[in-house]
């Protein structure tokens, strides 16, 4: 069932230039995705609903029903933070419902607390819309059937663990941009010399590009948009790190290509960093560039960058990323958390909210600043016992906003619910009413 983009049109009625060229390519990318799809696309459609920042083409997204259905994509949608809170409420209690399902085979459940979850993930699956309903018993059953292990007394076949489907994604078209030119601030040379080199044939700007040694020159030489130029600044060995960085970030799929070809280059950090924000950049470059990156907080910079536009880039930070995060120790895991807070949740959302003894560790030793205790408390997949432990916890639930959160989310108990409830005030009591057993 599809979600109408109508609850977003008037805040994303004007957005600001920048925003609007990324939504427009998106856009287009998605019709053709759309008209042509056999299904195959979703791994695009995922890496898009995770990681762009666009409420219009996220809304774009649900309106198509064979998307939406899908539960990688409601997933990207419970994750991004630019999700219409209508879209990201009614995602979020469908992965909810899942969730408890999957928490219902984790060790140390008491059979008082597996009675509970499975009653509350029955109560909340008759809050969900009809179609929303029928896509999770249908999921549901999916994951039953492909489940080895024989299921738990008590837990009907629309009960089972989740599994993340594992593999690699299909890689997504990248759509080819012209290069701009660097601000006309950024130059150092009186405007006669700037002119005179203008003017100049093309043969004898490259033969200048390819041999002198005269920066302001090639400063000049490196806004010229001919590729024959370009390359031949590429082979000057007078070419420092910024303006090969600033060749890098602007350059055609040509200049591109012979960068990364030039090992000499392309070794160069700076201009590694600036391949990243180039959209033609070959996809080896960029495979390369990530793979090579062992600085876990790089490469949290590198998937909230707003200059790298490639999902691609994105996406393959977030692997590597997710594979370092892994290889640390628990005390690692922690401080990691501690210093690098919501972004890293972001990036690392399944990784750190499916481990729950470090939610817990973390909610019990970190001291963590308001914001990520209200991220934790608003996660449709963290953990019960952890939400049970913020609403338990006076220093973790004092501040409204994580009451609020706590109420809204779908897996908090709802015993604890009830508790909180009387707290709020009457317009978020009304609006927590649709939630099972809360009038």
């Amino acid at each position: 069932m599809a979600v109408e983009p109508s609850a977003v049109t008037d805040s994303t009625s004007r957005p600001d230039p920048a925003v609007a060229d990324r939504e427009e390519i998106h856009l287009k990318l998605l019709g053709s995705l759309r008209s042509s799809g056999d299904g195959g696309e979703l791994g695009v459609v995922r890496r898009i609903a995770t990681w762009i920042e666009s409420p219009r083409v996220l809304a774009e997204i649900a309106d198509h029903a064979p998307w939406f259905e899908d539960f990688g994509v409601k997933e990207a949608f419970v994750r991004n933070e630019y999700t219409p809170e209508e879209i990201r409420a009614r995602c979020a209690r469908a992965v909810g419902v899942l969730d408890l399902l999957r928490e219902l085979d984790g060790p140390g459940l008491s059979e008082r607390e597996r009675h509970e979850v499975q009653d509350q993930a029955r109560s909340l699956i008759r809050t969900l819309p009809p179609g929303d309903r029928d896509q999770v018993r249908r999921r549901a059953r999916e994951l039953s059937a492909s489940r080895e292990a024989p299921e738990e007394d008590g837990v009907v076949a629309a009960d089972p663990e989740v599994h993340a489907a594992a593999g690699e994604e299909p890689r997504p078209p990248r759509p080819v941009m012209r290069f701009s030119a660097l601000p006309a601030g950024e130059i150092r040379l009186e405007e006669g010399r700037s002119v005179a080199l203008s003017v100049l044939p093309l043969e004898r700007k490259v033969a200048l590009a390819r041999s002198s040694r005269d920066l302001a020159v090639l400063q000049v030489l490196s806004l010229e948009t001919a590729d024959e130029t370009r390359l031949a600044l590429l082979g000057n060995p007078s070419l420092g790190d910024r303006l090969a960085a600033n060749l890098a970030r602007t350059s055609s799929p040509r200049v591109a290509r012979e960068i990364y070809r030039h090992r000499r280059l392309f070794q160069r950090p700076m201009v590694r960093r600036a391949l990243l924000e180039s959209p033609n950049v070959p996809s080896a470059a960029l495979v390369e560039v990530v793979s090579s990156m062992g600085d876990l907080r790089g490469l949290l910079g590198l998937t909230q960058n707003p200059k790298i536009r490639s999902i691609e880039v994105k996406a393959r930070a977030r692997m590597r990323l997710t594979a370092l995060f892994r290889g640390l120790g628990s005390a690692e895991k922690i401080a990691t958390v501690q210093v690098s807070g919501r972004s890293l949740l972001k990036a690392l959302w399944a990784d750190f909210f499916r481990d729950e003894e470090l939610v817990l560790r973390c909610l019990r030793e970190c001291h963590l600043d308001k914001g990520l205790v209200v991220e934790i408390a608003r996660s449709s997949i963290a953990p019960r016992r952890a939400l049970k432990l913020i609403g338990e916890t006076p220093s973790l639930a004092s501040p409204y906003e994580v009451r609020l959160a706590l109420v809204n989310n779908p897996k908090t108990p709802r015993s604890l619910v009830r508790r909180i409830l009387p707290g709020l005030t009457a317009e978020d009591r009304r609006a927590a009413e649709p939630l099972a057993d809360v009038s």
